[in-house]
């Protein structure tokens, strides 16, 4: 896909250019990197419910791993439970999201960092990432 072409070639030049060869005090982590290239790549392919039930916030956190030709190496799970049936859609939405998106062909070296770490780790917001609110707004 486009999306995933666009999102290595910008990822290689940060990490190349300067994200992970910064200075120690503000050099971003491999498996910060790593977590956030995957983190774009999924809301790339992610449709969030159209609203959120009211009261306490829910974020869905879903983990995956990877086979080395970047397909999932087993389902995604999901590490925290919707607080009521009402978060369910945002719940199965980031895990479809995660199947939908795949194979993944994160830049080097953060695709040797993510089969490293034994995974990777996606949070997924209770409201759409175009949401005029949303500090995920590009």
């Amino acid at each position: 896909m486009a999306h995933k072409a666009i999102l290595a070639g910008a990822w290689s030049a940060a990490l190349l250019g300067g994200a992970l060869a910064q200075t120690p005090a503000r050099a971003m982590s491999a498996p910060s990197a790593t977590n956030s290239w995957f983190e774009d790549a999924v809301r790339a392919c992610w449709t969030a419910p159209a609203s959120s039930p009211p009261g306490a916030q829910y974020f869905a956190v879903v983990s995956f791993s990877l086979a080395p030709d970047g397909s999932l190496a087993a389902p995604p799970r999901l590490l925290r439970d919707p607080p009521s049936p009402d978060w369910e859609p945002l719940a199965q939405s980031a895990l479809r999201a995660v199947e939908d998106c795949a194979p993944y062909h994160p830049p080097e070296p953060l695709g040797v960092f993510a089969r490293r770490m034994g995974g990777v780790t996606v949070r997924f917001p209770p409201y759409a990432a175009s949401s005029p609110t949303s500090p995920l707004k590009p």
